[in-house]
């Protein structure tokens, strides 16, 4: 009878009202839920209560399940140990998979830097949609410049928006962060230049190695041309 959508809550009224131009005459309701809330879950699977819905997160395996529960569901009555939102941004963070409103901006941001391509956020064999020329020239041309990747500092990292440098030249900024692993859009060629020429990347006075995660399957635009 319908279809459920996940999203940032901060975000949702913003989507009913897109949608909302794009339905036309069509008999179709779209409005928030506030049937569930939401939570995530790895490691053993939990005991759900009557009415959940609970999926494979689609982004990676190692990120377990998603699941709405039914507003106002005990998250101790689930059968695992309950963690807080810090301790699923550090998994997340962990694993190298980024969120959007914390990793990179909505609506400015191209799929292949916030790593749509990698995390089955992009259907390369479908039909058009909207900037499907340029995400598919990217695709096929390797010419996504900037990731966002995973960094480890050799201490505990600065806040979220310090510039990552290289030679004192900033080429991309730190995103999530949690102790000394963090997430950062990097311009990944700049990256390899470093690296080649023995000069140390720097998130504010920290240094930084690159994390990059082993599900992903990436081109640099240098590789690419060679």
């Amino acid at each position: 009878e319908g279809f459920h959508l996940e999203i940032a809550k901060a975000k949702a009224a913003e989507l009913v009202q897109r949608l909302g131009f794009y339905k036309l005459r069509a008999e179709v309701e779209i409005a928030e839920d506030p049937a569930f809330t939401v939570a995530a879950a790895w490691g053993p699977a939990p005991r759900l209560p009557d009415g959940a819905i609970a999926y494979a997160d689609p982004r990676l395996p190692a990120l377990g399940q998603r699941i709405l529960l039914p507003a106002g569901t005990s998250l101790g009555n689930l059968g695992c140990a309950p963690a807080g939102e810090d301790e699923y941004h550090a998994q997340r963070i962990a694993l190298g998979v980024p969120e959007g409103g914390r990793d990179y901006a909505f609506g400015d941001t191209f799929p292949h830097e916030a790593m749509f391509d990698q995390l089955a956020g992009v259907d390369f064999d479908k039909g058009c949609f909207v900037g499907q020329e340029v995400v598919s020239r990217m695709e096929h041309r390797g010419t996504a410049r900037k990731r966002i990747v995973g960094v480890e500092g050799e201490g505990p990292l600065p806040p979220s928006g310090t510039d990552i440098t290289a030679g004192g030249a900033s080429i991309g900024t730190l995103s999530s962060v949690s102790g000394s692993s963090g997430l950062a859009l990097l311009r990944l060629d700049r990256a390899e230049e470093a690296k080649a020429a023995g000069v140390p990347l720097r998130a504010g006075e920290v240094n930084v190695g690159l994390r990059i995660p082993a599900w992903a399957r990436l081109k640099t635009p240098a590789a690419a041309a060679s």
